[in-house]
């Protein structure tokens, strides 16, 4: 399980806007100029398709971004995670400039409050596979990914149990600071409802 992350998005229903369609058509031509100049302008792009993001629905953005943009869609995530991190932890544009887009995307699904300098550092000295087992491994020589499979109704359960314990929810509505909110479970002197939570984990 990747804790807070989306169902892929459906195309089939129909298409409910929040934003009208004059600042649709603002935000769209703003992405347009950005991308002609990504390595500069990325966190600006990333902030305009956030914005076009919360303002359509799952369906309308995917065929905005793949259609009016000519952009592959995973490619926009990853520029609406590096704009997330920036904004979130604050990152300078001279860090942020040297590390690149695709890079801080990376970092941004695994920086906290407490790593995100020294994940940056990491990532302004690795080239993008060594910085991808990097960060499989916790960031730090001594630790592992580990991945599992738990049913919605405990998917649930976690997510609210690690957001009540320090955990917060990034743009895209997925976790971040998930350790440091395991560790603050795990070093309560009661663990039931930890070892509720947990039980029957496909691990």
């Amino acid at each position: 399980m990747v804790v807070g992350a989306k169902r892929k998005p459906s195309l089939r229903g129909p298409i409910h806007l929040a934003v009208s369609d004059a600042e649709c058509n603002t935000l769209i031509s703003d992405a347009q100029k950005l991308i002609a100049d990504l390595d500069d302008g990325f966190v600006r792009l990333g902030s305009v398709l956030l914005q076009l993001y919360a303002g359509l629905s799952a369906r309308e953005f995917k065929l905005v971004v793949e259609t009016r943009l000519e952009m592959k869609y995973r490619k926009a995530l990853m520029l609406m995670d590096a704009a997330d991190m920036v904004r979130d932890f604050g990152v300078p544009a001279k860090i942020y400039t040297k590390i690149g887009w695709s890079k801080l995307a990376l970092v941004a699904r695994h920086a906290t409050n407490d790593n995100w300098s020294s994940l940056c550092r990491a990532a302004q000295r690795m080239n993008q596979v060594s910085l991808v087992a990097h960060l499989r491994a916790g960031g730090v020589a001594d630790k592992v990914a580990l991945t599992f499979s738990v049913s919605r109704t405990t998917a649930e359960e976690m997510r609210s149990l690690l957001i009540a314990h320090g955990a917060s929810r990034d743009g895209l509505g997925r976790l971040r600071g998930c350790e440091g909110a395991i560790r603050n479970l795990l070093g309560r002197t009661d663990r039931s409802k930890v070892l509720r939570v947990t039980q029957g984990l496909a691990v």
